[in-house]
């Protein structure tokens, strides 16, 4: 992959800011990876909106992601009453990435489900907040900035209502009858094998390499 060239006096704000929405009291792996994963690709601000318990012991580890602090639920997952501050914040943003490590409390849910559809910058969406909008799969429809889902097998099964064996045998097919949405983007990675689908119902597979353990 040729890189891009940044000028000699570039500063993070001129490589992009995005927003993650992710963590709970028992996933701490999640949220820090995915915000530290974009600045290791070159962006320039990364924001992690996480519960407030959460945020102070990865503030330790992540010095170099900004840290907003969110209210929790008594499970410690972000509480839906942070929604409004979380999309004014999102509006200033240029990406929203959601879902890493969210956790499966139905408030939490809820939030993500809002949230869905109410940003408007593009957005990712990842784990548990693919099992959120999985449970009403057709707000996408009513988003109109570009959204990206990543979902494994276990989560394609929850968005396309088909049986794992069904969607292991043929991943194409099963891509085939999910695309077509307008501004959506779907990767779909499982066993050796990555397929992902434009809005345009072209599908593009990969091969993925065998994992370091097993060879």
């Amino acid at each position: 992959i040729e890189l891009l060239e940044r000028d000699k006096d570039a500063h993070k704000g001129d490589f992009g800011e995005v927003l993650f929405i992710a963590g709970a009291s028992s996933y701490f792996g999640a949220p820090y990876f995915s915000a530290l994963s974009f600045l290791k690709a070159g962006g320039g601000y990364s924001r992690l909106a996480a519960p407030v318990s959460v945020s102070s012991l990865l503030a330790e580890k992540g010095s170099e992601i900004v840290f907003v602090p969110q209210k929790e639920t008594g499970s410690g997952s972000i509480a839906l009453e942070n929604k409004d501050r979380l999309l004014e914040l999102a509006r200033k943003m240029d990406m929203v990435v959601m879902g890493p490590g969210l956790s499966l409390t139905e408030e939490t849910q809820e939030l993500a489900r809002e949230l869905a559809l109410e940003i408007d910058k593009p957005l990712l969406i990842d784990g548990d907040g693919i099992t959120a909008i999985s449970k009403d799969i057709e707000l996408i429809k009513k988003r109109k900035a570009e959204t990206i889902l990543t979902p494994h097998l276990g989560e394609m099964t929850r968005i396309t209502g088909m049986e794992i064996g069904e969607l292991g045998k043929n991943k194409v097919a099963s891509l085939q009858t999910n695309v077509g949405i307008t501004h959506l983007t779907l990767y779909f990675c499982s066993g050796n094998q990555c397929c992902y689908a434009i809005n345009d119902y072209r599908i593009h597979s990969t091969a993925s390499y065998q994992s370091l353990s097993n060879l």
